[in-house]
C-alpha cells in the first residue's frame, strides 16, 4: 500500500518501516526539544520572578522599618544618657545590640 511515504518495500519492510518511524521520531524530538526546554525555562521565570520581586520588596520595607527602630532606640539612649538613668540605658544598649545584630541577618 502506498501513503505519504511512498510504496512499503516488499522484504523486510516491516522492519525497515518501524526504522524509518523511530528515525522519524528521534528527528522530529531533537528539532523540538530546544523550544521545549526555552518553553520550561519561560514557564519557570514565570512562576518564580512574581515571589523574588515580593521578597525583595519585603526585604526592603523591613529594612527601612529596622533602620527608623534603630533610630528610635538611638534618640532613646542619647535621652537617657542625659537623664542619667542607668536601667534604661542598659536596656537600651540590649536593644541596640539586637538591632545591629538583625541588621547584619537582613545583610547577608
Amino acid at each position: 500500500p502506498a501513503d505519504a511515504r511512498g510504496p512499503e518495500p516488499q522484504a523486510g519492510g516491516k522492519q525497515l518501516t518501524k526504522t524509518v518511524q523511530l528515525v522519524g521520531e528521534c528527528a522530529h524530538l531533537v528539532v523540538n526539544e530546544p523550544s521545549l526546554g526555552a518553553f520550561y525555562v519561560m514557564e519557570h521565570i514565570e512562576r518564580s520572578v512574581p515571589a523574588v520581586v515580593n521578597a525583595k520588596r519585603q526585604l526592603i520595607e523591613d529594612r527601612i522599618a529596622l533602620e527608623g527602630a534603630s533610630l528610635d532606640a538611638t534618640f532613646d539612649r542619647e535621652a537617657a544618657e542625659q537623664a542619667g538613668s542607668q536601667p534604661v540605658l542598659d536596656s537600651l544598649a540590649r536593644i541596640r545590640v539586637e538591632l545591629a545584630r538583625q541588621k547584619a541577618q537582613w545583610d547577608v
